[in-house]
């Protein structure tokens, strides 16, 4: 073993060791030990333990079951099981395997001596479920063990439990009846009776359903969306400590979401009307008492959770209350008078401009806006302004009134994508989304580097220390320029955090079937994103079937040549999740079903007949995973790899793109 050296520096005492050399080199590990030498002395040797032993606290040859016990629930236990069975592993293991195995050597404990606990266990009244529920954790605490090389054999493993010879546990069933008895002795106890009726309706355990936030009801289309629990935990996570303290249980325990039992246990479940109507009546009580009783009215759910293991439980849209937007309004004004303080100086009689880093947005271009009206046609919506301040007045009602509907998202998305993008310049256009003429970031929910410009200039034109020379001219403008380079880092940024929890919050839940709306159409296939998810995931045109697929660009569809079935931007579908990889950030989905679209009628075709391949020529072809049948009596030719036959020069390179 090698010897621990002390050593005082300034008022404290220094413990080293030797470890093991690297690279040939010799290596010392030095750490404060405290403020005497004994301390100092005790910490080395404890240390110097921890490293001989790969960090544990015991040597493998001489660890009691009893210690064993505590380090599997500490390392395997709280990491690995939810919080409900790591109450009962504690309490199994305080109550029953301690005081029977505790004293023995982790090595020692022999199949025998667990049999006869068993077996004793049996003929003083013990069911053969709670037995096994007794030997579970300790049969896993030697499969631990196994695992770390301490013995090299489970002692459960060749035990027989005894026969049962109860009656097996009858499954109670509500009648109809008695659920109607049951809602009437509850009508004034609300909201109790709503978690009865969502029971009865939905068929949820108490803790999903006690755990649905109204994120997770879609009144649309009557579905619940099951994503997570609630479990009450005695002071937090600190099992040992919730069954070890006494006192009241309500005293020391809090409630807290995890993620539900089993990965199946995530579901979306449509519901009937009746719920629904019930549910849309409780959510606006909520809402009016909320605004009768405004700081006194309690929110049980104000921020999201995580579960246990630090995985995100749930990713949703967070709407804005009326308290955001009264702050919003409030930065907005504060950042206008700044900007217009700060803009122009006056000297004697004269107004005259100074420079600083303006935020401007310039007005829409003609092209985009006629994009954006041809879109909107397919919804039925006008689109008429085409300059000024209309432009903004029209969009606001157009926005108004998409509200709530199913191509809300769609419709704001392409909106957004039609108006110019917001920078930071030294030159001002005023900004045209907000009509403002004078507008910069002076404050702002994240601070950012223009802030900061800003907050200098304002203390240079009030007079007060700047905190240095101020850029102007070109160096004023390369700050502008740099902050707009970062400002787009940061977008790219949060995007991919927003992919990744996505991933992470979707990767134990393949299989599971999702109500979405198509966000984006490509020439090689579809992005979903989920209901109440912003996020995306591709369905790929080879999954689409045997059709042959032409992309549309200016109409934002994939349309089949043959079916006349087509897939449009905004368009609600069913997917199911197919695969998900975090460590490219890709979501699969597969198409189930889609809303049946009505075929398109135009000249030289009758209604419901599929488009010809060669009739229009601002499209790109993409195919299904199968290749289409060759017609009766045509002179078969040699295909190609993609399974078509060969064509000019340019429609070959369209293939390539489209593929």
């Amino acid at each position: 073993m090698a010897d621990i050296h002390v050593r005082k520096r300034g008022d404290k005492w220094y413990y080293s060791f030797e470890c093991a050399p690297i690279d040939g080199k010799r290596k010392r590990i030095e750490r404060v030990g405290g403020k005497t030498k004994k301390d100092a002395l005790e910490k080395g040797i404890q240390a110097l333990n921890e490293y001989n032993n790969s960090g544990q606290h015991f040597e493998a040859s001489t660890v009691s079951v009893a210690d064993f016990l505590d380090y599997y629930i500490d390392n395997y236990s709280r990491i690995n099981n939810k919080y409900n069975t790591q109450v009962g592993n504690v309490s199994v293991i305080e109550n029953h395997l301690k005081p029977n195995f505790g004293a023995y050597r982790l090595s020692a404990l022999g199949t025998a001596a667990v049999q006869e606990f068993i077996n004793e266990k049996f003929i003083t009244g013990f069911a053969k479920s709670t037995i096994e529920n007794i030997i579970a954790p300790l049969s896993q605490a030697y499969e631990y063990a196994i695992d770390l090389g301490y013995v090299k054999d489970n002692p459960c493993q060749r035990i027989k439990y005894p026969k049962d010879c109860g009656k097996p546990k009858q499954r109670e069933v509500i009648s109809i009846d008695e659920y109607k008895m049951i809602m009437e002795a509850m009508k004034d106890h609300r909201p109790f009776d709503i978690a009865i009726m969502i029971g009865w309706y939905a068929g949820l355990r108490i803790s999903e359903t006690f755990g649905l936030t109204w994120n997770d009801i879609n009144f649309d289309r009557n579905t619940i969306t099951v994503n997570k629990q609630i479990v009450k935990r005695n002071f937090g996570v600190d099992v040992r400590k919730a069954f070890k303290e006494k006192g009241k249980k309500e005293e020391r325990s809090a409630w807290y979401f995890q993620s539900p039992k089993t990965p199946t246990s995530n579901r979306t479940i449509v519901v009937s009307a009746d719920l629904i109507k019930i549910l849309r009546a409780w959510r606006k009580e909520q809402l009016e008492n909320q605004l009768y009783y405004g700081e006194y009215y309690k929110e049980l759910y104000l921020k999201e959770e995580k579960d246990e293991k630090g995985k995100p439980i749930g990713i949703y849209v967070k709407e804005q209350t009326d308290a955001n937007r009264m702050i919003e309004e409030f930065m907005l004004l504060a950042n206008r008078r700044v900007a217009e303080f700060c803009a122009r100086r006056k000297v004697r009689t004269r107004s005259v401009p100074r420079t600083m880093v303006f935020r401007v947005h310039d007005t829409p271009s003609e092209e985009k806006l006629d994009r954006f009206r041809t879109f909107i046609l397919r919804f039925g919506r006008i689109f008429k302004a085409s300059r000024g301040r209309a432009i903004a007045r029209e969009m606001n009602k157009l926005l108004a009134e998409v509200k709530g509907t199913s191509e809300e998202n769609v419709v704001s998305t392409m909106a957004v994508r039609s108006m110019a993008k917001a920078f930071y310049t030294t030159d001002n256009i005023g900004h045209y989304g907000l009509a403002f003429p004078y507008y910069t970031h002076f404050t702002s929910p994240i601070r950012r580097y223009a802030d900061l410009v800003t907050h200098r200039a304002l203390k240079y034109a009030l007079g007060l220390d700047a905190g240095g020379a101020i850029p102007a001219g070109q160096k004023l403008l390369a700050v502008a320029e740099r902050c707009n380079v970062r400002e787009r880092a940061a977008q790219d940024a949060e995007r991919e955090i927003i992919r990744r929890f996505g991933c992470l919050l979707l990767r134990d839940r393949i299989r599971e079937t999702f109500t979405g709306v198509i966000s984006g159409v490509t020439r090689f296939g579809l992005f979903v994103e989920p209901a109440g998810m912003p996020l995306e995931g591709m369905v790929r045109v080879e999954t689409l079937g045997q059709d042959y697929f032409e992309y549309d660009a200016e109409r934002q569809e994939l349309r089949g040549a043959v079916s006349n079935l087509a897939y449009r931007l905004g368009q609600s579908v069913k997917v199911r999740l197919a695969e998900v990889n975090p460590g490219r950030l890709e979501i699969t989905l597969e198409l189930l079903d889609v809303e049946k679209l009505p075929a398109r009628t135009g000249r030289g075709r009758e209604r419901g007949k599929p488009h010809s391949p060669r009739s229009r020529k601002n499209t790109v072809r993409t195919h299904g995973a199968e290749q289409r049948p060759a017609k009766a009596g045509r002179r078969r030719t040699e295909k190609n790899d993609a399974g078509q036959r060969p064509r000019k020069q340019s429609e070959k390179k369209r293939y390539k793109d489209a593929l």
